[in-house]
């Protein structure tokens, strides 16, 4: 289903930018109204009895989709969707959980649930906070090259809430993982 190109206007519009906008402005936009629509966000917590979290929850579902159908049509690639390619539009609700059939977590699972949503490791760092190579060592589950537990187990957390995945759930099974290797390596807690 390609839309033609006035369609995407809407898109253009949620983002609040120019139709004219390049793949980079397009991805500083969503970065910049997903952190400020994010529940941790500085601007929205005073107004969080006016806003209620059903029209947060919306808001970031329509940020989400305008990024991804714009990161498309700026990359050039074809709108015609299959299947596995609706799943990469994220909502951020309960019900759409392609995790549903994990049964645990590990860093190459959180990479395959990534790429499958179509999300750039990049972008998750950029809305985290989290330093890049720190997104590299979860995923590769270089458990050396991790900081403290405390502080592991937090990015984990963020990276699977980036992910509308279960982030505790996400970061127990990590933990596990970590946590067995240091027995088996002999690294302390």
């Amino acid at each position: 289903m390609n839309l033609p190109e006035k369609d995407y206007t809407k898109y253009y519009q949620v983002l609040e930018i120019n139709t004219d906008a390049s793949l980079s402005d397009v991805k500083r936009a969503y970065t910049h109204l997903k952190d400020l629509y994010s529940t941790d966000s500085i601007v929205t917590f005073p107004l969080s009895d006016e806003f209620p979290e059903y029209d947060r929850v919306e808001v970031l579902r329509q940020i989400e989709e305008a990024y991804l159908m714009l990161r498309k049509l700026l990359e050039g690639r074809s709108i015609a969707r299959d299947i596995e390619d609706e799943e990469m539009l994220i909502s951020y609700s309960d019900d759409n959980d392609c995790s549903a059939d994990v049964e645990t977590f590990s860093g190459q699972v959180l990479r395959q649930i990534r790429e499958k949503k179509g999300i750039a490791l990049n972008d998750i760092s950029l809305t985290t906070k989290i330093r890049f190579q720190y997104l590299v060592d979860i995923e590769l589950e270089k458990f050396d090259s991790l900081p403290p537990e405390v502080y592991t187990r937090g990015f984990v957390m963020d990276y699977a809430r980036c992910l509308s995945i279960d982030p505790k759930r996400a970061a127990d099974d990590f933990m596990i993982r970590l946590r067995a290797w240091k027995k088996i390596s002999g690294e302390k807690h």
